[in-house]
C-alpha cells in the first residue's frame, strides 16, 4: 500500500524504503565520499554539519511526523472500529434506551422519577405474574416520556434498568440533582378492586401527627437555633418539606381521580422509607392491586399507564403553578 511520505509497508506492519528512495541515498552517499576525498577535513566536516542540519530540519515536513500521517493514521483507526467516531456503542436492539429524546437540557428544573425495588428484590407479584419491580419501571418510563415531550424539566432517574439501589443512594442520588419534585413509583395490595391508585408523602412521630388526625395544616416543630439549622440530620431532611409535599399530593390525588375507572382516595401520611431523606418535595404513587390472590394484568394496559402518565405530569404543572 502506497503511502503519502513515500514509504512502503511490508506485512509486518513496518516501514521499508523503495527503489526510488535507495537510488537517491546513494547518489548522496557518493556526493558526501567526493568532497571527504577532496577536501581537507575542517571542509568537509563543515560540509557534514550543514547536510545534517538540513536533514534535521526537512525530516518532520516529509517523515513519519507529517500532517499526512498523521491523517492517514485516523483514518485506519476509524475504519477499524466503529465506536471511534461515534462515540460510545451504541446499544443493540431491546438494549436501546426507551426514551432517546429525554436528553437532559440544562437550566431546566429537575424532577427525579424513582422506581421502587430491582435487582434481585422484584416486589410485589400477582397471580397471573405481573411483577411490581417490572411494572413501575414500564410506569416510570412513561412519565419520564411524558415530562421530557414538554421541554420544561429535566428528568434524572434513580435507578437505570435492572439496578437496585439502596434508599441512602436513591436519596443521594435525588439530593444532587436538587429537584422540584420527588416521585416514587411503586405497587402492591390495595385491594381486590383494580385500578386502585394511591398516593403518600413522609410522615415520622418526632415531626407531626398524621393529617387524618390532627389540623392538616400542622407544622413540624420549630428548630431551636444553631448548627441544627445548617445541618439536618438524614433521617430528618424531609421534614422540612412536609407542607409542600402535602401540597404535591394533593395535585397529583386530584388530576389521578380523573382517569376513567381508576379508584382513588385521599392523600395518606405514612413513614415511607423511600421519601424520609430527600431534601425537595416528595411523594409516593402505589398503583394496585398486585397480590398473589389477585390478577393484575389489567395493570399493564398501556392506555392506563399513558392516563396515568399525562395525569402526573398536569399534577406537576399545576404544583409548580400554585407554588410559593
Amino acid at each position: 500500500m502506497k503511502h503519502p511520505n513515500r514509504l512502503l509497508y511490508n506485512k509486518l506492519g513496518r516501514a521499508t524504503p523503495s527503489r526510488r528512495s535507495r537510488a537517491g541515498n546513494s547518489e548522496v552517499l557518493s556526493v558526501l565520499s567526493k568532497i571527504f576525498r577532496s577536501s581537507s577535513p575542517s571542509k568537509a566536516y563543515l560540509v557534514l554539519g550543514f547536510v545534517l542540519a538540513l536533514a534535521f530540519l526537512l525530516w518532520p515536513a516529509r517523515g513519519l511526523r507529517s500532517d499526512s500521517f498523521a491523517s492517514y493514521f485516523l483514518k485506519e483507526r476509524r475504519g477499524a472500529s466503529p465506536e471511534v467516531s461515534g462515540g460510545a456503542q451504541q446499544p443493540q436492539g431491546d438494549q436501546r434506551p426507551k426514551i432517546e429524546e429525554a436528553t437532559p437540557v440544562e437550566g431546566l428544573p429537575a424532577v427525579v422519577l424513582d422506581a421502587g425495588h430491582g435487582g434481585q428484590d422484584p416486589g410485589a407479584h400477582s397471580r397471573d405474574g405481573v411483577v411490581e419491580r417490572d411494572l413501575v419501571f414500564e410506569l416510570e418510563e412513561r412519565v419520564r416520556a411524558e415530562l421530557a415531550s414538554t421541554n420544561k424539566y429535566r428528568v434524572v432517574l434513580t435507578r437505570s434498568g435492572d439496578a437496585n439501589p439502596t434508599f441512602d443512594e436513591r436519596a443521594a442520588a435525588a439530593n444532587a440533582a436538587r429537584p422540584i419534585a420527588f416521585l416514587s413509583f411503586h405497587a402492591g395490595n390495595l385491594g381486590k378492586r383494580i385500578p386502585r391508585l394511591m398516593v403518600y408523602t413522609y410522615w415520622s412521630s418526632s415531626s407531626r401527627t398524621p393529617s387524618a388526625e390532627s389540623d392538616p395544616l400542622a407544622k413540624p416543630t420549630p428548630r431551636t437555633g444553631g448548627p441544627s439549622e445548617i445541618f439536618v440530620p438524614w433521617m430528618e431532611v424531609q421534614e422540612r418539606y412536609l407542607e409542600r409535599s402535602r401540597q404535591l399530593a394533593d395535585a397529583l390525588q386530584s388530576e389521578l381521580g380523573k382517569i376513567p375507572g381508576a379508584i382513588t382516595g385521599k392523600p395518606v401520611e405514612a413513614p415511607v422509607r423511600a421519601l424520609r431523606s430527600v431534601d425537595a418535595p416528595a411523594a409516593a404513587i402505589e398503583i394496585g392491586s398486585v397480590a398473589p390472590d389477585v390478577n393484575s394484568r389489567s395493570l399493564t394496559n398501556p392506555v392506563l399507564q399513558q392516563q396515568i402518565a399525562t395525569a402526573v405530569v398536569r399534577a406537576l404543572e399545576a404544583f409548580v403553578g400554585g407554588g410559593p
